[in-house]
């Protein structure tokens, strides 16, 4: 097929206005279906909805990222033999175990870009502050995770943030 040949005979159908293109040529009818179906816009609205979902997921990791940073570093240190800096750590100690599981999350379950690292780091800023609170409406529960002298300590914290049948 000359293809000299068939840009002419093309340029001859543009200049008539019956500008159909011949079969296997891509043309703006297929490129404006195809926009619509598959392009930019239409995948915003896909990613919008699903974005919510990972965004409420980020940031319930992080909540247990932080958690699993405070269980961690707080039965690590009940150990015996362990580098006497292992145990001047505290918080340091708790941070190092936050970022490595943060990390985990982000590697695995791809919660980077797109506000989901703001939404993890949101999510360990809620547990962090947010602890006493648990630790007062929950007492039984960390009773057994932590242990009972600490639950008491953190749930006398947050005696303000009980919460009660009355409201």
């Amino acid at each position: 097929m000359d293809q000299k040949a068939v840009f002419a005979e093309r340029l001859k159908r543009i200049d008539k206005g019956k500008q159909i293109e011949p079969e296997g040529v891509v043309g703006r009818k297929f490129h404006k279906k195809y926009e619509h179906k598959f392009g930019a816009k239409a995948r915003r609205s896909r990613e919008s909805s699903r974005n919510a979902v990972v965004m409420l997921i980020a940031l319930v990791a992080g909540a247990a990222a932080m958690l699993g940073g405070r269980l961690g570093y707080f039965h690590l240190s009940q150990f015996e033999g362990l580098p006497e800096g292992f145990y001047d750590l505290q918080g340091r100690g708790v941070a190092v175990i936050v970022a490595i599981i943060l990390a985990f999350f982000m590697a695995f379950f791809g919660l980077y870009g797109k506000g989901r690292v703001p939404a993890l780091l949101v999510g360990c800023a809620l547990m962090y502050f947010g602890e006493a609170a648990v630790a007062a409406n929950a007492t039984e529960v960390w009773a057994r995770l932590f242990s009972p002298e600490y639950a008491q300590a953190l749930a006398a914290q947050g005696a303000d943030y009980v919460l009660t049948p009355a409201g």
